[in-house]
């Protein structure tokens, strides 16, 4: 059977992407610092963080188009100038810029398809593939956003990569593209391949994204696994009791051990129900005066995270 693995990359690499120590400035600007992260082999993950957080800047040392200060990076197990045909290891879609208005679609992907080495008819391939098959012969010009990014992609795809790093795919798209973006996207995965993507809305992303790498300011804040993430960041029984330090002494002695006090006086208890929580709370003659289910709003604890106001437990905010 043959390899599908990409020419010129290495077969036993850990990642599909790893950085280590990426930096960058810009005259007075330190764009990027000393950022590492990884992205698992057949995942999809998310480089989350502000406009202006450095996620592209790093997008682009990964994929040779700007030289890093410091720090590498690779694609596949090889830096991606060493890659000998990265067409068919990385596709990558960083914006719609490279779209020459007047120029049909499958003449696009066409012109591409030759600066490759691939065959035409791959642009009919991936035009299907997107949707597109129907706006072949319209001018990039005439077409809406949303095809816009479908024709990127595809350009993206002519290579039949093992990789797709995307920047802020979703930006501008209707709630359909947003969900079709998803779907190809996770069916991508599915077939073992790996996707990095970046965006400045958690909940554009996590709906698909295996696991979350957050950066600020150039600088890496959390990495780990969106499992993780949300068991963290799980929702909560907020109790109001006479006695929160009985309660909680209580409720460890059952099992209950995530169980935060809150500056009002409240516990906030993960894990548990109001029936357990109030049989607890009698059998230790604590009276409960009221209890509420707190759903935790993920897109809230990311922008607190990018704002300074928090931060995810482990060292530098990693958890691998």
């Amino acid at each position: 059977m043959p390899s599908t693995r990409a020419p010129g990359t290495h077969p036993t690499s850990r990642a599909a992407i790893e950085t280590h120590g990426l930096s960058k400035q810009f005259k007075s600007v330190r764009a990027v610092s000393n950022l590492s992260f990884s992205v698992p082999h057949g995942s999809i993950t998310g480089l989350l963080g502000p406009n202006g957080s450095g996620k592209t800047t790093a997008l682009r040392m990964l994929l040779g188009l700007v030289r890093p200060d410091a720090g590498t990076s690779a694609v596949l197990g090889l830096p991606f100038g060493a890659i000998a045909d990265p067409a068919r290891a990385v596709g990558a879609m960083l914006g719609s810029r490279g779209l020459h208005p007047n120029r049909t679609a499958s003449s696009h992907l066409r012109v591409y398809a030759s600066a490759i080495g691939v065959p035409d008819d791959r642009a009919r391939q991936v035009l299907h593939r997107v949707g597109l098959t129907d706006t072949a012969d319209r001018r990039a010009g005439t077409l809406s956003l949303g095809m816009r990014r479908r024709l990127v992609l595809a350009t993206a795809l002519l290579g039949d990569p093992r990789v797709l790093v995307l920047d802020e795919p979703f930006d501008g798209l209707d709630p359909a593209g947003i969900a079709w973006l998803r779907e190809f996207l996770a069916g991508f995965t599915r077939a073992g391949r790996t996707v990095l993507i970046s965006s400045h809305l958690l909940r554009e992303v996590e709906p698909i994204i295996d696991r979350l790498v957050v950066v600020n300011q150039g600088v890496l804040v959390h990495q780990g696994s969106m499992e993780h993430f949300r068991a963290r960041h799980r929702a909560r029984l907020v109790v109001a009791c006479s006695d929160p330090v009985r309660l909680a002494t209580a409720l460890a002695a059952a099992g209950i051990t995530d169980v935060r006090h809150q500056a009002d006086g409240k516990v906030a208890i993960a894990g548990s129900d109001t029936t357990t929580v109030g049989r607890i709370a009698s059998s230790s003659d604590v009276t409960v005066f009221g209890a509420a289910t707190e759903q935790t709003d993920l897109e809230r604890v990311f922008v607190a995270m990018t704002s300074g106001q928090c931060a995810d437990p482990g060292p530098s905010g990693v958890e691998q």
